[in-house]
């Protein structure tokens, strides 16, 4: 799987065999982490900068910690924001599908959602009732913690991952008349074609 960020940035690859540069940033010594401080300072903001610097992926500051960017992933295109708190701690990073859906399909999809949720290990599905858009958060608190590039890669990819994996199953309880259960039925357990 290939996946393109917006604004020009350069494929980025999910394949299992990382190319041996990026190899050789995801293995880097552990003197480079960086221990999160209690202390306020902005470890946690420096080290999503030093990641979009390292994976040369294009984002807006939205304001101090606050990071806006997008991605071209298998099944859409998403948008992404990355929330780097420096005063609780907490990293949170959200892939958002560019799709809101309908008052009419909301309760079909959040009851999808809520089945996707379930047993889900890192992360979760959100929706706003209010505009029906849905999100993936990957989120984690760092304080006294390890943080670097790697932990920041693993959470982005994560949300993206999710989120073409289940997005077609949503796509199904809109516009495939299927009902939650069995649209999370065959995301999960797909039936393979031979």
């Amino acid at each position: 799987m290939v996946l393109s960020a917006f604004a020009g940035t350069p494929k980025i690859s999910l394949e299992k065999q990382e190319t041996k540069e990026t190899a050789k940033k995801l293995s880097r010594p552990a003197a480079l982490e960086k221990k999160v401080p209690m202390d306020g300072s902005d470890i946690i903001t420096s080290v999503v900068e030093e990641f979009f610097a390292e994976e040369d992926w294009k984002f807006q500051e939205v304001k101090k910690g606050i990071y806006r960017s997008g991605v071209e992933g298998k099944q859409g295109s998403y948008r992404i924001y990355f929330f780097a708190d420096d005063d609780t701690h907490i990293l949170q990073i959200f892939t958002i599908i560019e799709t809101n859906f309908a008052v009419q399909h909301r309760s079909l999809v959040s009851e999808f959602l809520t089945r996707a949720n379930y047993g889900l290990k890192i992360g979760n599905f959100e929706m706003d009732f209010d505009d029906g858009s849905v999100q993936y958060r990957v989120s984690n608190d760092f304080e006294d913690g390890i943080l670097n590039t790697k932990i920041v890669r693993r959470m982005l990819y994560v949300g993206i991952r999710m989120m073409d994996r289940y997005y077609p199953g949503m796509m199904e309880v809109v516009w495939g008349g299927k009902s939650a259960k069995e649209a999370i039925e065959h995301v999960e357990n797909p039936i393979v074609e031979e």
